[in-house]
């Protein structure tokens, strides 16, 4: 378009500017570094150290989700398992605890009731036993699977060879974990209505109940609460007359467990110790004695807590004379107390305590 009056033209900008915006640059603009391309190097941390991040994290996460959803081929960890290389068979053990507890349904099945599974650990387990070795790196084996084999509900493999590693002659921390894994099946089995034989291993059970070591003492009568079989029954009494005071709360609890009130005096005396305490100043002490001194109170806090829940259990359970001793007792807890949790479950033990009473005047 022709320029004319009518349609005037803008003034062009580069209009004698030609020094400024010539073919080369400026003299100052001679200085600055030469534009090179990226090397390789920066290439690969640009982009391929992200790319193995990312494909590491999908990798885990892939697997994870493989082995909750039972996708992982428990029948390859059975294999590993009879392996002749302790290393494999090891591998396998500890894939297949993994499994169980990640609580793996395979073909159908909750893994924890595969018999395969289970006859298999429990051969592990009673090979280990039969080795009759010291090593430490054993022992730490058999504790492993003395704690996976209380993963697994099918009782009549389990509990023969559990049994067997409750006995004197073993370590004392594989002894204690296959206590605590008779307790863990027995428990988990009586909350899902199952049925649980446990005429075979309460003997056993009993027998560690009676044991010098208070460790296994204790966790042996904590565990006899969860059968109820006349013998448990007759042995918790018999051990709430133990000289060792843990060891009568734990037979108390376990009763109360069962709904029986048999160990109430126990709880009082509980209760008694706790209130007096509290009136009690702490005398100066070196630091020696204020760890025992704390040590002591921690003990102290974790026995009255169970106390105050195995009460609760028994509250519906308890006469109306019981129910104003208890009541006189837990009324300085529940005000005094220098644990508000131990307070407020003293208060409400006491409420639920004055409702019941209402209700049974009513």
């Amino acid at each position: 378009m022709q320029d004319s009056s009518e349609y005037p033209q803008p003034p062009d900008p580069l209009a004698g500017r030609e020094d400024e915006f010539g073919a080369m640059p400026p003299p100052e603009m001679t200085d600055l570094p030469s534009v090179e391309p990226p090397s390789a190097g920066f290439i690969v941390q640009l982009f391929l150290v992200p790319a193995l991040i990312v494909t590491v994290v999908i990798g885990v996460y892939l697997l994870f989700g493989k082995l909750a959803s039972g996708e992982q081929d428990w029948r390859k960890q059975l294999t590993d398992v009879r392996h002749d290389n302790a290393h494999i068979r090891w591998r396998g053990a500890l894939g297949l605890a993994q499994m169980l507890q990640a609580n793996v349904t395979a073909e159908g099945i909750r893994l924890s009731e595969n018999r395969d599974v289970a006859i298999e650990l429990a051969q592990l387990m009673r090979d280990s036993l039969a080795h009759g070795t010291t090593s430490e790196d054993d022992y730490k084996q058999q504790e492993f699977l003395t704690r996976t084999l209380g993963l697994i509900d099918v009782p009549d493999v389990t509990m023969p060879v559990l049994l067997e590693a409750m006995d004197p002659a073993e370590d004392r921390d594989v002894r204690k974990n296959a206590i605590a894994a008779v307790a863990t099946t027995a428990s988990r089995m009586h909350e899902r209505g199952a049925t649980f034989d446990g005429t075979e291993v309460v003997p056993g059970v009993i027998a560690a109940s009676g044991d010098s070591d208070q460790m296994i003492r204790h966790l042996a009568t904590f565990t006899l609460g969860m059968f109820d079989l006349p013998s448990a029954q007759e042995r918790l009494e018999v051990l709430l007359e133990h000289s060792d005071e843990l060891t009568r709360a734990n037979a108390a609890i376990a009763l109360a467990r069962r709904g029986s009130p048999k160990g109430l005096p126990v709880f009082e005396n509980v209760l008694q110790q706790a209130g007096e305490a509290q009136t009690k100043s702490s005398p100066s002490s070196t630091s020696d004695d204020a760890v025992t001194v704390n040590a002591e109170k921690f003990e102290g806090s974790i026995l009255l807590t169970n106390t105050l829940k195995a009460l609760t259990q028994l509250s519906d359970e308890l006469d109306t004379a019981q129910k104003e001793k208890l009541t006189s007792l837990l009324s300085p807890i529940a005000t005094e107390h220098d644990d508000a949790l131990v307070r407020i479950e003293a208060k409400t033990l006491l409420q639920q305590m004055s409702d019941s009473q209402s209700q049974t005047n009513n």
